[in-house]
């Protein structure tokens, strides 16, 4: 019942690394994450776990942010943002934000790629999701 797919063993070892904290643990966060990714674009399209591998890549973009790639981290949310823009999921919006929110933090915000990203950020969580009609028949 709990045997995760090896992506989703490494995505969520890629969190873990990323909330300890660390050098250590923020090299071994952005690996997994890598991994994940990885494993997860390799899989055919009708099987690909969009919403895992954003996580997944949210979690790289959060480990090469720590360790001060902007553009790196900056490759990964731009990815995350177009899936989501398709297919917007709560999980993913928190952890856009969370990222959002240690950008404005980081020494490099200022930066004319740091302040790009954010207002990418702030375009995308402006946008309203799409609206299912009330229940019931048309």
């Amino acid at each position: 019942m709990m045997a995760f797919p090896a992506e989703k063993q490494l995505f969520y070892s890629s969190s873990t690394h990323l909330w300890l904290a660390g050098t250590q643990h923020l090299s071994d966060a952005e690996a997994r994450a890598d991994e994940a990714v990885e494993m997860f674009q390799s899989a055919p399209p009708e099987q690909q776990r969009l919403g895992e591998m954003s996580l997944a890549r949210t979690d790289l973009a959060m480990a090469r942010l720590g360790r001060g790639d902007i553009d790196g981290a900056a490759t990964q949310i731009h990815a995350v943002l177009g899936v989501s823009a398709r297919r917007r999921t709560e999980s993913v919006d928190r952890r856009i934000g969370h990222f959002s929110r240690q950008l404005a933090l980081h020494p490099g915000a200022g930066s004319p790629a740091a302040i790009g990203l954010r207002e990418v950020i702030i375009a995308h969580q402006e946008r309203m999701p799409a609206q299912l009609p009330p229940g019931g028949s048309p």
